[in-house]
């Protein structure tokens, strides 16, 4: 479950404010409930937010969870800091779908362990060297918080 006040959604210690122009995918699976996804009007990418319960800090669940999926790797797993939260970033692909995930590890004291933002794109529309410019994207990524 997802609280929203003041035109943010807030999960444990962080916040966050959604672009305008974009759909929220209410029909999104995931098994995870604090989180939805965000899809463009013309279907060229989808933004999935969610906070997740992990015992892997960032850097780990790249190494130990993600890959086992069978996804190609594209570069090394890169530290990031957004707004003074601490995580980790990794380029994945796979036949169709070029995606960026980032993961900021929480406070020990959230009932979350991390918050992931993945952007994944159809590779055909957007190529991997522009993921990180989609204004969408980066309006989110900018508005990430933590309390």
């Amino acid at each position: 479950m997802l609280y929203y006040k003041n035109g943010r959604f807030r999960m444990d210690s962080i916040s966050y404010e959604l672009p305008d122009g974009v759909y929220i995918d209410t029909e999104f699976q995931s098994v995870i409930a604090t989180g939805f996804e965000i899809v463009d009007p013309e279907g060229k990418f989808r933004i999935h937010i969610k906070g997740e319960h992990w015992e892997e800090n960032s850097y780990e669940f790249f190494e130990k969870v993600i890959f086992p999926f069978g996804y190609d790797r594209l570069g090394e797993i890169e530290p990031v800091e957004n707004n003074g939260m601490q995580g980790h970033k990794l380029w994945y692909q796979d036949s169709k779908t070029n995606t960026l995930e980032y993961r900021f590890d929480l406070p020990e004291e959230d009932q979350h362990k991390n918050i992931s933002i993945i952007l994944k794109a159809d590779s055909a529309q957007i190529p991997l060297s522009e993921l990180e410019t989609v204004p969408e994207f980066v309006y989110l990524m900018k508005s990430l918080r933590q309390k």
